[in-house]
């Protein structure tokens, strides 16, 4: 186990290589110093463990990190649980190598490195997704709020609009529906008389926006039409909107 250690710049380097060959690494924002650091020290730590050092809530943290950088650097989920996995050949190999014996002197150990490894897979997997989670969140709540802000009737600042095309992923100009879920007590009438939320407690509104000041549609025209309406703005919307 002491030469596994002292191996392993070699083994970080090697490892490295093999990374790149994955889909979604090869053209990646993830630098060679940054796989290189987080290998070394991964492996270092899973080394330890199996040389019988408590590493366990270090390799958690830790590996918990590698999941939440990685997401925010936009590996994919599946690129990087299969470079993770490939921490266990190089682990067995490198044993394999400085074992008097060599793989079969290590046989019975195969299952607990195993279950080392698939652990800290766990973890790194675990990380990516609450920081996924993190940043949806708050995208949502950027995206509800740019969103209320556009449909109020007082909005006629055209760089909320530009500002709020850019957040949602939409064209400054161009035409969507709107459609808005409205709290079940509050039964407002379309131009019918016919309340919008009795069906399936949704209402849908039109408006017209145009990022130039210029423009008669600077202002956000707000019209509640009933069960359909057009907006232009763009051609889509997360969630709250589909297309015309």
């Amino acid at each position: 186990m002491t030469a596994c250690l002292a191996d392993l710049e070699t083994i970080a380097t090697a490892y490295v290589r093999q990374v790149r060959t994955l889909t979604g690494y090869a053209n990646s924002v993830v630098s060679d110093d940054d796989l290189h650091q987080t290998a070394r020290t991964t492996l270092r730590l899973l080394f330890e463990m199996i040389k019988g050092e408590d590493r366990l809530a270090e390799l958690q943290e830790y590996s918990e990190n590698i999941g939440r950088r990685r997401a925010r650097q936009q590996v994919p989920l599946e690129s990087l649980l299969r470079a993770v996995r490939m921490d266990f050949p190089f682990i067995w190999e490198a044993l394999s190598a400085h074992t008097a014996g060599g793989a079969s002197a290590i046989s019975d150990s195969v299952v607990w490195i195993w279950n080392a490894v698939e652990r800290h897979t766990t973890n790194v997997q675990t990380g990516y997704l609450d920081e996924i989670s993190r940043v949806n969140a708050e995208l949502e709540l950027e995206r509800n709020f740019l969103l209320r802000q556009l449909l109020s009737e007082g909005s006629r600042d055209p760089q909320l609009h530009r500002q709020a095309a850019a957040a949602l992923g939409l064209p400054a100009d161009g035409e969507f529906v709107v459609v808005v879920s409205g709290d079940q007590s509050s039964t407002p009438t379309n131009s019918h008389g016919r309340s919008p939320t009795a069906p399936l407690g949704h209402r849908y509104y039109s408006s017209k926006v145009s990022s130039s000041p210029s423009s008669p549609q600077t202002r956000c025209n707000l019209r509640q039409r009933g069960f359909c309406s057009t907006s232009r703005l763009g051609s889509r919307l997360p969630r709250a909107a589909s297309p015309r």
